[in-house]
This record gives C-alpha cells, structure tokens and sequence, in this order.
C-alpha cells in the first residue's frame, strides 16, 4: 500500500484547519440600530447578496459552520446559520451595512423595529440560497422586545418528556458546540442546533389554518371576556412577561382572532403556535390583569382589576424539590422567554387559578408571578417541571438536590402574605445570594453599551434595596435615568427612586401615584406607607397589606416595619399594630412598643422601655428613644421647656441624618421660644438655616414665631436691656417686619435710654428704618429716630431721619407728628417764623404745644394765650382731677391771660378749671397770678402772700420747655 505523503504546506492547513476557533454570533442593539457580530477566522472576507427585499445572505468563505439564532433583536427577526454563511431575516424597510475587521464581521441593521415590524408579518419560508438550509419565518408572537437585557444560557435539547426543557417531538440527536451571545455577555451553548421538529407553523390572527378555533367576545353583561373554545381536556396558565399577558394553552391548535379585529381591549392580541402548545398574548393597560375561567364551552379570559382576588399557591422544599399545591395540574411546556429569550417552563391547569403570588429566585431558578398555573425561569437545564395529582413538582433532572433557598422563615413569611399581589422582586433570599447578583448585575452593566445598562441597572437597585443600600439605589437609578432619558417615564424606575429616596430620609413618594404603577397590594402599601402624615386611610390600607413587609429580606425588613407599625398606631389601627409587634419580635419595634404603652397611658413602662433602648448600641434607635423619652416626660410634667431643649440639645448629635436634625432643631428652638430664651431660640434657628439650606422657609417660618411670641403681652419688656440690643443686632431683618418694628422699637428705645446709652440706639434704629420695607412702618421708626436725635440736639439729624423715611401716602397722625419734629428742629436752628409756618395748619396737641411755646418765647401773649386755649380744649378733661402736666397747662394759661390783661379769662379760670388745682405750690401760685390789684391796706397780707408765691413762679415753670 502506497503511503500519502503529506508535503509542508499540507501540514500547515492541517494544523490551522485543526487550530480554527469554530464561528461565534452576538445579537444586540446599539441606539436605534441592530447589530449581529460574527467571531470568523481573520482570512475571512464577507459579503452581502440581498435575496429578496427583507432577507440578506451574509457569504463568509471559508468560515466553515456558521451559526444561527431565532432570538432576534432591534430590525432583526431571526438569523438562520449555515456553512460558510448565514441569512438575516430583516423587519420590513431595514436595510444592513456590513464593516469588517480582522476576525469580525459586524452588520448593522437600521429600520423599523422588530416590534413594529413582527405585527404586519405572516408565515413565510425563507429562501434557499448558496446551499443554506431554509427556516420558517418566526411569528410576531415570539419576537422578543428590543432588549439589552442579558439572556439566560441557551439550553441544550436533550431526549426528554413535556416536563423538561426540550420540547415535544424534538430531535435525539447529539447537539454540536456552538455560541450563541449578545453585546453585554458571552454565552456558551452548542452549535448546529438539529432542525426541529416539524410542527404546526407559527401565525397571526391574519394568516390561519382554516380549521382553526374561534375566538369571541362575550356579551356585556358578562364582563371584559374573551371565550376560546378549547376542550374541556386542554390545560391553561396565565401570566405577564415582556409587559403583556401571556397566556399559555397545552394543545397546539390555531385561533382564529378576525372577530377581534378593532376591539378595544382584545384587539391587539396575537397568536404563536407551538409543537405543542398555543401561545396567546393580549395587551393589557395599567391596573388590570386576566382571570381564566374554566367553562364547558372552553376557556374564558376575562380582564379584571389588578387588585382582584385571585387563589394562589404556596411553595414548600421538600427533600430536595419544590412542590407547588395545584390539584387540577394539567401539563408542563417550554415556551420562549419574552423577555430575556430564554426559556420558561410553564406548568398548565385545568380550572380556574390557582396562580403563585410571589417571585422567588434561587441560584437554579426563577420562581415567577403568575396569575393561573406555574411559571419557571429555569437558570439550568437540568430542571423539570412535573404535575402530579397534588400539584407541580420542581426536580433537577439528574436527581441531585436543588439550590433552592426557600427557607422556613421564608416559607412562613410567603404564608403569612397570602394572597396578597406583588409589584417588585424583593423576595427574602440569602444576603450573600443577592450580593453575588448585584456583583453580578452591576458588571452586566458595565460592560453593555450605554443604552443596555437602563435594566440591569433597575435590577441591580432592587437588590441594593433588598441589602438595605437605599442611598446607593438611589444614587444608581439617578445615573441610569440620566443615561437613558427616555426612561425617565418609567414607572417602575420612578418608583424605585421614590422608594430608594425615601428609605434615605429624602424626598416623599409622590411619585407612586402614577396609575401606571397598578393596583397591586405591595404599591398600596408603598403609597400608604410614603403618604405624608398620619391619616387613618393610610393606616386602613397597611391594615390590609403589611404582611407583604414581612416576605421581605432583613434589611429591607428592618428599615420598614418600624415606619409601618408607627404608622398603624398613629393612624388608630390599633388591632393590626398588636399583630404586627406580636409576630415580629426583633428588638427593632421596641420604639414601636413603647409607642404602643404610650398611648395605652403606661407613662412610666414606657419611660423604662425607653430608657434601656436609649442605652442599647443601635444608635439611631437610641437616638429615636432618647428624642421619644424627653417629649414624654415634658408631656407628663417631669420636666421644663427649658430643661426639654437642653436634653434635646445635648442629644442633637447622638444620630445625624438631614430629616431627623432638622426637625430636633427645630423642636429645640419652638421649646426655647416657650421658655422665654428668645435669643438663643433664634441663635439655633439661624445656625440651622446655615446648615440646611432646603429648609429655609420652614426656619424662616418658626423665626417669626418666636419674633411674635417676643413681642406678645410686653415680653420684650422684660429683657435685660443689652440682651435686647443684642438680639435686634443679630435679627434686623426679622424685626423689619411692620408689627416688630413698630412695637419693637419703642421698647428698646426706651430701654437704651434709660441706660443713657442714646449712641446705641440711633445705630440700630437706622438699620431697622433701612430695611423695613412697608412704608407706614419706616415712617414711624423715622420718627422715633428724629425724636431720639432731637434728645441728642442733632437737629440736622432730624432732618436727616425724616427725609429718608418719607413717604406720600402716610396716615394723617403720623405725618402730622412728624412735621411737628420737622418744626422742633427748624426752631432750633433758629427759624422760629419757619417752625410756625411748618404747624400753621395743625390742630393735634403735638402742634398746639409747640405753637404755644414759640408764641411765650416771642412774648406774643395774645397768641400764646389764643394756642394755649385750643390745647387746654383738646386734653383738659371736662371734670374730675388734673394731672401734674394738666395742671401746669392751666398755670401757663393762668400766666398768659395775666401778662396778656385777659380780666375775663382770669375771672373764668378762677371759678373754672383753676378750682381742680390741687393744694399746693400750684394752687398758690395760680391765686397769685390771678389775684386782684392791691387797693386798701386790708389787701396787704393777701399781697404779702402773694409775693411768696411769685417767687416760686420760675421754678415751677423751669419744666415748660419739656412739655
């Protein structure tokens, strides 16, 4: 025999032939654009031929087995792989430009979306070409939404029943290797995927078998219903994924959906058919939910609120696998995953529900929500999926144990929920278990192009959330809203910043409100729990829902249930706050439980309970009961105001975070304010306007109190004269407005003269004028000004005073008092004919005063007798006593009518006003003044008296000039 010699070029091929890395493909999507990548060796050169006007043949020669995928992506329906090239089915009006490097070749594919371009398309056979094998078209149904999500493994197909992950009718034959990845993260899985069986082919409501069932509405009465005629055999499961309602039948039969054609509310639906299943899908809007209903006549679909009783199922680990109670358990099917292209077993029912009301994940699986039936996200594939006669049954294949982590406690807590719906994944699962998935989740993200990290970024929140990381989740979701704006309408990523924001002591939760949100349990509780106050609704709503806290994880737990217990106290519901701290026994809710002793009136159990939490290592709770345990004793009496905000003072340190030290400062200045600290009241007050910038108008707020409080009843009066210089030095612009400066004023005026310190006054009452911005008040602090420079003999200041705080439109009194200033300092400077023209048309006692004493310096009698007159007539009471300044009126009178030779007047005030003199130098000097001439040698001792009382005439008007 005739050896073959192998020459060295030979072995070269050989070796490179062997050394070739067999082709790799990724889908992703970059912006608007999809993209396939295809990993070829470096001496590939491609090239596109178009077979017709939505498929491309991509020619790699020499690349040897080309790989295909049916997940598609953005203007992508599917990839079909064969030798030495593939065919990319394309969306309708997409076209593809292909770039190469050494090693890659890169398409991109810009148009319609694939969602938009799947609800036009029918069933179609792709072309054969350049001897690659033709594949059927992939129906809308199964067109996952454009996604940067990171899909799950593809999982090998292996000779098993419906209950595993191969389906039905699928090929035994051995898979080769092969990789199947997009932009975010390589997966490995096999190659050549062997054709799969020939079922029925996918279709639309527009493209269906003739023999198909059909699909009706129900009549009105009768609801939001849908009727498909399906045997009393066939088996149903409901659910949402990919944001619609999916629902799944285990017999693969066509529905024909023409009598739904411009429904409102079934109109939207599609139809897949499967090997062996039928999958529908409806979409629903914002708070609603289907409810399958076994009839005779088929299956009923009806849409129903979200928050709508349904019947639920619990999970419980036994010896290794997962049971699920569901007696009338049909079937199990492998359906595609919507949302991550992977795969879900979906275990079917033959009557109405029930569903499973809480995710669960574990390192195997995905527990997911469902509404009938059993929905699992496989994370292996060795998983099965059995009904028996109690239920469902969730094994490993090859009979070792799962990693499940439904624990005890978390089985006890799925219970306790019941029934209650479920929004976000914040199932109670190990610390370290969520700490490798956000890991995990965060390097998913960063590696994915910036338009593919929005929704491993909201994954990876919810996990900070579950950890108790509110600050980080919040922080994380703020960045990825940034980097995606168009999610800034997201409802659940607004609502997880809410929730994020408000776990951290910032912000409220106005924003789950959104109706997109739903009506289920656990978004009621979010609401009621981030409502402001303490109203009895919000109580009445945690009544209903706060079982839903306690499947939540520890941390999660810790940082809730103390705010919801809080909450169901205040707001009455007193029944289910004992339910709640009876089951949950942590020493956390003791804040809670003396809350609770508080309001049963145990004053001193819940001073000792406060007291032994003040002193435990937790400090914020220790804070919280060291705040709770010095209101109580000022409630009860045991303690002052005073000593109140020096407890609370010495303890404002003790925990810090922006909400609680805002509000402890604010409680020490209202409590200082009582106490009659005004100063340091206000003091706190500015320093915590410093420190907190977002709170302003609430210190603005209770700095004006404390202004009111001062100036009520007189307070102010009873400072300390420096300490009132001090505190108006430190709040000028609080005693600016018009009531404290106007009753402020006079107070310190009057004290800082009393002092004799007239040079601090004038300082301060400038400042006041200057910044008081209503002009009355202005006006007024001028004039007391120009008063107190009178005082001081600064008549240019006087001036000065009133022209800077004039105003046109004044009150009359004070206009007409301070032109009788004006007038006092023009008379000073020497102008007396000035001064009288200045009050010539005044009649108030101010200006009659000041005429009467220019008229006496002039010696005008006749006038001075004539001003002095008008001025008894405007203050002299008509009867009674006289006071010492009314008195010296009646004196001043008495003297002008006699220097004026006024007999008649005289005459009158003797029988008149001069009567109501009393005994004293007064009286007789008025007798002297009015005295009859000396005529006879009888009225010598009446003239000897008389004398007398003259030569006390100047003392006793020494004070004129003061009135």
């Amino acid at each position: 025999m005739r050896a073959t010699i192998l020459t060295f070029p030979m072995l070269l091929a050989l070796t490179a032939a062997r050394a070739a890395e067999p082709v790799r493909i990724w889908l992703g999507a970059h912006g608007t654009s999809g993209r396939v990548t295809f990993a070829v060796p470096r001496t590939v050169t491609a090239s596109l031929e178009t077979l017709d006007s939505d498929t491309v043949h991509v020619v790699l020669p020499g690349a040897g087995s080309v790989p295909g995928s049916v997940r598609g992506t953005r203007n992508v329906i599917a990839v079909d792989g064969g030798d030495d090239g593939a065919v990319l089915i394309l969306a309708p009006g997409s076209h593809v430009t292909l770039r190469q490097s050494p090693g890659h070749v890169v398409l991109e594919v810009n148009g319609e979306t694939a969602a938009d371009a799947a609800r036009g398309i029918a069933a179609a056979p792709v072309k054969a070409a350049t001897g690659i094998a033709a594949a059927p078209r992939i129906a809308p149904a199964s067109v996952p939404a454009p996604t940067q999500q990171v899909a799950m493994p593809r999982l090998a197909a292996a000779a098993v029943t419906t209950s595993t992950l191969a389906a039905p009718g699928a090929s035994h034959a051995p898979p080769a290797s092969v990789g199947i990845q997009d932009d975010s993260e390589a997966r490995t899985a096999s190659p050549a995927m062997p054709p799969p069986a020939q079922g029925p082919p996918a279709s639309t409501a527009d493209s269906l078998p003739t023999d198909g069932l059909v699909a009706s509405r129900l009549p009105a009465d009768a609801g939001d219903a849908l009727l498909v005629p399906f045997d009393r055999d066939v088996g149903a499961a409901a659910f949402a994924r990919g944001g619609v309602a999916h629902v799944v039948f285990d017999e693969s039969k066509p529905i024909d959906l023409a009598q739904l054609k411009g429904d409102p509310l079934f109109g939207g639906a599609r139809v897949m058919l499967l090997p062996a299943a039928t999958h529908l899908t409806v979409p629903l809007a914002p708070g609603k939910r289907l409810a399958l209903r076994r009839r005779p006549e088929g299956w009923v679909l009806a849409i129903v609120p979200d928050s709508a009783p349904a019947a639920t199922s619990t999970a419980r680990l036994q010896a290794g696998e997962v049971h699920l109670d569901m007696p009338q358990a049909a079937s199990s099917v492998v359906l595609d995953d919507p949302a991550t292209g992977g795969k879900l077993l979906v275990g079917t029912v033959t009557g109405d529900g029930p569903g499973v009301a809480v995710a669960h994940r574990s390192p195997e699986f995905a527990l997911l929500p469902s509404w009938d039936g059993v929905v699992v996200a496989p994370q292996s594939d060795r998983l099965a999926l059995q009904p028996d006669k109690t239920g469902f049954t969730l094994s490993a294949g090859d009979g070792r144990a799962l990693a499940t982590v439904i624990s005890p406690e978390a089985e006890k807590a799925l219970a306790e929920a019941g029934t209650l719906t479920r929004h976000f994944d914040l199932t109670d699962q190990p610390v370290a278990m969520r700490r490798d998935r956000l890991a995990s989740e965060l390097a998913v993200a960063a590696t994915a192009p910036r338009l593919g990290r929005y929704k491993p970024r909201l994954r990876a929140a919810e996990d900070m959330l579950a950890l108790g990381m509110a600050p980080e989740a919040a922080a994380l979701m703020r960045v990825a809203l940034e980097d995606d704006p168009d999610k800034a309408s997201d409802p659940d990523a607004v609502a997880l910043l809410a929730m994020a924001n408000w776990l951290a002591g910032r912000g409220d939760g106005a924003a789950l409100t959104a109706p997109a949100l739903g009506n289920s349990d656990e978004i009621a509780l979010w609401r009621a729990v981030l409502q402001p106050g303490e109203d009895s609704k919000s109580a009445a709503t945690l009544a209903n829902s706060w079982r839903i806290a306690l499947a939540y994880p520890e941390p999660l737990r810790r940082a809730l249930l103390p705010k919801i217990a809080a909450r169901l106290l205040r707001g009455g519901e007193r029944a289910a706050a004992a339910d709640l701290l009876a089951k949950v026994p942590e020493s956390y809710l003791d804040n809670q439980r003396a809350l609770a002793l508080q309001m049963d009136g145990k004053t001193d159990a819940t001073l000792a309970l406060l007291d032994r939490i003040g002193a435990g290592a937790d400090r914020k709770r220790a804070a919280a009961a060291l705040r709770d345990g010095v209101e109580l004793r000022l409630a009860a009496g045991k303690i002052t105001p005073a000593a109140a905000s020096d407890l609370l003072d010495k303890y404002l340190y003790a925990w810090r975070d922006d909400a609680t030290e805002e509000a402890q400062r604010l409680r020490i200045a209202a409590l200082r304010d009582k106490a009659g600290a005004w100063r340091q009241a206000l003091a706190g007050l500015r320093e915590t306007d410093r420190l907190f910038p977002d709170a302003h108008d609430r210190v603005r707020a209770a700095e004006k109190q404390t202004i009111a409080d001062l100036l009520a009843a007189g307070a102010a009066e009873r400072l300390a004269p420096l300490d009132l210089v001090a505190l108006v030095e430190e709040n000028e612009d609080l005693l600016a407005e018009k009531g404290a400066s106007e009753t402020l004023a006079p107070v310190l005026v009057d004290k800082l003269m009393a002092l004799d310190l007239p040079d601090r006054a004038d300082p301060i009452l400038t400042k006041l004028a200057a910044v008081t911005q209503s002009p009355a008040a202005k006006a007024a602090l001028g004039a007391r000004l120009a008063a107190l420079r009178l005082e001081m003999n600064d008549t240019a200041g006087v001036l000065t005073a009133l022209r800077d705080t004039d105003s046109a439109t004044l009150p009359p009194d004070l206009a007409a008092h301070r032109t009788v200033l004006q007038a006092r300092a023009v008379a000073r400077q020497g102008d007396a004919d000035g001064a009288m023209r200045l009050i010539a048309g005044l009649s108030s006692p101010e200006a009659l005063e000041l005429q009467a004493r220019l008229l006496e310096k002039r010696k005008d009698w006749h006038g001075a007798e004539g001003a002095l007159q008008r001025l008894a007539g405007a203050t002299l009471p008509s009867q009674g006593a006289l006071s010492d300044a009314q008195q010296d009126l009646v004196l001043r009178l008495a003297s002008a009518a006699a220097e004026a030779g006024d007999i008649a007047l005289m005459q009158h005030l003797q029988v008149g006003d001069g009567t109501r003199l009393g005994a004293g130098p007064r009286a007789e000097l008025f007798q002297a003044l009015t005295a009859k001439p000396v005529q006879a040698i009888g009225d010598l001792a009446r003239s000897g008296r008389e004398a007398v009382a003259a030569r006390a005439v100047p003392a006793a008007l020494a004070s004129y000039d003061a009135h």
